[in-house]
């Protein structure tokens, strides 16, 4: 299975587990109104929530949009949520919400720089510098990234007391920040 089918596949989970969530609405005669299982209601927010900032970031109008819609345990707001996921599928199906290549990037980027904030965190700067620097380059960041591929330089070439672990925390920041920006 390829990462569209994955993805396809995780968000049909989602609307079929909003439908879930649905089912378990009893009716109140008094508000006039069907009264869901906030725990399930909860589990399926926090998930669908969680997966679509991971798949297009915390700012995409999808998050946005999901975010100002599906905010209390009702009819309305998980039926509207699930929209919104159908609406995403449909943009994944068809190419205009994301590129592969883009979320099959991000995901290599974000395994690296959690490498490296591991090293890092555990003392082992110089192999964090080398992790961080990796597939960095654009010429749009090249006053930036000037800064980063010197650290990287150095750390690839044993310079290790020419740099120190605030340049590398402030290295893996930097390439974090750019990936957010840059790989939407």
């Amino acid at each position: 299975m390829n990462i569209k089918e994955e993805i396809v596949e995780k968000i049909d989970d989602l609307i079929s587990k909003g439908e879930q969530v649905l089912n378990t609405g009893t009716f109140d005669p008094d508000l006039q109104y069907l009264m869901l299982d906030p725990g399930k209601f909860a589990e399926w927010q926090t998930q669908a929530l969680n997966f679509l900032i991971n798949l297009l970031g915390e700012k995409h109008t999808y998050v946005q949009s999901f975010k100002d819609k599906v905010k209390s345990e009702s009819e309305s707001d998980v039926k509207g949520g699930q929209g919104i996921l159908r609406a995403v599928k449909e943009d994944v199906l068809e190419g205009y919400l994301t590129n592969i290549r883009t979320l099959v990037s991000a995901e290599v980027f974000s395994d690296f720089l959690e490498m490296a904030e591991h090293l890092l965190e555990n003392s082992y700067k110089d192999p964090a510098a080398s992790l961080c620097g990796k597939g960095v380059y654009n010429r749009l960041m090249q006053k930036k990234i000037k800064v980063w591929i010197d650290i990287r330089d150095k750390a690839d070439h044993g310079q290790f007391s020419e740099y120190s672990k605030e340049d590398v925390q402030e290295m893996l920041k930097g390439v974090r920040d750019f990936l957010a920006d840059y790989l939407k």
